[in-house]
């Protein structure tokens, strides 16, 4: 004995767990479900690799953001550097201009 309920419904049977009655699935059914099962899997895995694909992509744009933001930073201190440069320049104009007045103003100009 297999230890199995054999139900007949009409012109179906099926066969159920005595402990638990719960119907069994015939042999199409099994088989059906695996295929569905199979089926989600792919679906699931296909659905993996896309997230992979789109996680490679956005930590590529990472890097090149990242890549960027230093040149940026590198170009922002050249600037300040030159900057600070015509500044002392601007100075030493300035303070040779002041010089020059005060000469022209010492010999009555």
């Amino acid at each position: 004995s297999l230890g199995l309920d054999f139900r007949v419904k009409g012109e179906e049977f099926h066969f159920s767990d005595p402990v638990t009655g719960e119907r069994l699935r015939s042999l199409a059914e099994e088989y059906a479900a695996r295929r569905a099962a199979e089926s989600e899997v792919r679906v699931v895995e296909a659905q993996a690799r896309e997230a992979e694909s789109r996680a490679k992509a956005a930590k590529s744009r990472a890097r090149e953001a990242e890549s960027k933001a230093r040149v940026a930073e590198s170009q922002v201190k050249a600037a300040e550097s030159k900057a600070s440069a015509a500044e002392s320049r601007a100075e030493a104009a300035e303070a040779e201009l002041a010089a020059l007045r005060a000469l022209l103003a010492e010999r009555g100009g």
